[in-house]
């Protein structure tokens, strides 16, 4: 599952990436980051509310067939097919979308929870260093899901910048680079 999620990430992550550098703010890269992806989606949803009316307007029909041939299923099945075919109605149109946002919100949900991979394209030794030091000093065994975005709120407060600062030091070269770069990143909204 982890690499399904790594392979929908990707190209998300570029998205986020573009939208965070036009914005350089978290919170309002994500709302334009939605506004992407509706846009993105609008010619599906058309066509699914193309498809929602045509039911609207096939219904009576439908209703209509199965008082007709109450208890023969197979013949109701075979009008109904007739009717769809003629209106231009497929019962799937309904169900794509949601198969389409599906792997978006999987993907998203990893974007979101590892920004310093996806938005700040920090290599994965250093992450793993800066969320080991930040259990070490908040002393647990792990930070959850939200580990990269609770390191992050740890480095803006200069007590646990200097403590992470000493601990990592030595144990990779751009140590003041990735700091720096984490301390400049935007959570908020305004």
């Amino acid at each position: 599952m982890s690499f399904i999620t790594e392979l929908l990430a990707w190209p998300l992550g570029y998205i986020m990436w573009f939208c965070y550098k036009l914005i350089d703010n978290y919170g309002l890269t994500l709302i334009l980051f939605t506004l992407i992806t509706k846009i993105i989606m609008f010619p599906l949803s058309i066509k699914v509310q193309k498809n929602s009316i045509a039911m609207v307007k096939i219904n009576p029909q439908l209703n209509e067939i199965r008082m007709r041939y109450s208890g023969d299923k197979d013949k109701i099945a075979d009008e109904q097919l007739k009717i769809y075919k003629k209106e231009g109605y497929n019962p799937l149109w309904g169900i794509i979308p949601t198969l389409i946002q599906l792997p978006i919100i999987f993907g998203l949900i990893d974007v979101i929870y590892k920004p310093m991979k996806h938005l700040l394209h920090i290599d994965t030794e250093s992450i793993n260093q800066l969320v080991g030091t930040a259990c070490k000093i908040k002393g647990v065994d792990t930070l959850g899901n939200s580990a990269q975005l609770t390191v992050i709120n740890m480095l803006k407060d200069p007590s646990y910048a200097s403590l992470f600062k000493n601990a990592l030091a030595g144990q990779f070269t751009n140590i003041d680079d990735v700091m720096m770069q984490l301390q400049n990143f935007k959570t908020t909204f305004l």
